[in-house]
């Protein structure tokens, strides 16, 4: 047994999604310098945060189990003369209670004493798979979050990561009632890294998840469809520097009207660039800010009481405080 390993426990970016479940991610800190993705049940009388480990990578050493999301795990070792073999105790409390922690211990192997302590504690939400490598799930500063309009989709981005940045998904639609239904294995989130090989700056998803935006030093568009969610689509040559990237509140698909088939990209020029999601390299526009914006962007309907030209509005972050854009439809050029 190696371990526990240590992750920063600090909240950065929060998401919720369609069952009310919370999905963050961590902020690095100096004691603990990796990140994580983490969700909880914040209806539950004493949350958990469990970890996600869908999105680590293989390891190196078939024979070893990653084991998350239990109390605690310890190895009493047989006697040096004996044929028998080391005991593993591992014990952990039913999620989101405050009973006491149960144990198990077994001397027939890890998934002998896995299996043996979800029998004693069905609702204990242990997590584990053999041969991960648990570095993997370390996650730099910043680790942007965004979630899909009807909540059944949560994206992460990893950004200043010194090189190129993951970015993982999961679905939430309330068909698991104890936890997220399916994420974005190690394979998938790979594919996108390799074929967009860059920073993270922003990450955004459309109404119903259909299409997943990533700003680095150009924007990517990549399509979300199980099996093969993440998988890059097209991308838009826009500033090198910036900060968030978000959907219009109406666009789902490629296939939605031009008037709503907008992505926003924020750039560290002073602007944010309208980009046509089915066209991705077609510009249908340009706003200028008095600012630079930094951190996410994010966009609504209009409010009760707005202009009647307003058409939608962008919300962003400077070093001056909110900043709030009313966008009229001549701020916004036609479609091919």
């Amino acid at each position: 047994v190696t371990g526990p390993i240590s992750f920063s426990d600090r909240p950065q970016y929060v998401e919720q999604s369609s069952t009310g479940r919370l999905y963050f991610s961590t902020k690095p800190t100096s004691a603990a310098p990796r990140g994580t993705v983490r969700y909880l049940e914040p209806g539950a009388s004493a949350p958990d945060q469990r970890f996600i480990l869908a999105f680590a990578k293989p390891g190196s050493d078939p024979n070893s189990f990653l084991v998350a999301n239990i109390d605690s795990a310890r190895v009493t070792p047989a006697s040096a003369t004996s044929t028998a073999n080391d005991a593993l105790t591992l014990c952990d409390h039913p999620t989101g209670q405050l009973a006491a922690s149960q144990c198990v211990t077994s001397a027939l192997g890890i998934k002998d004493a896995i299996d043996n302590l979800k029998l004693l504690v069905p609702q204990s939400d242990l997590e584990y798979d053999a041969n991960l490598d648990e570095n993997s799930i370390g996650l730099s500063d910043t680790t942007f979050a965004a979630s899909s309009g009807d909540g059944k989709w949560i994206t992460f981005g990893e950004g200043h990561t010194g090189g190129y940045g993951r970015a993982l998904m999961l679905q939430d639609d309330g068909s698991n009632p104890t936890k997220y239904n399916y994420a974005s294995p190690a394979i998938s989130v790979g594919g996108l890294i390799e074929n967009a090989a860059d920073k993270v700056f922003g990450i955004a998803l459309d109404k119903t998840g259909k299409t997943l935006g990533i700003h680095g030093s150009e924007s990517y568009f990549a399509g979300v469809e199980q099996p093969f969610e993440l998988r890059l689509q097209g991308k838009k040559s826009t500033f090198t520097q910036g900060a968030g990237i978000t959907f219009h509140p109406n666009a789902d698909g490629i296939s939605t009207p031009a008037a709503n088939r907008l992505a926003f990209v924020a750039s560290a020029n002073g602007s944010i660039e309208m980009i046509d999601i089915a066209h991705y390299d077609y510009q249908r526009g340009s706003l200028a800010t008095k600012y630079n914006l930094y951190g996410p962007l994010r966009a609504s309907l209009p409010f009760p009481g707005d202009d009647p030209s307003v058409v939608f509005k962008l919300f962003g972050v400077s070093s001056q405080g909110l900043v709030v854009i009313d966008v009229t439809a001549a701020d916004i050029l036609a479609g091919p």
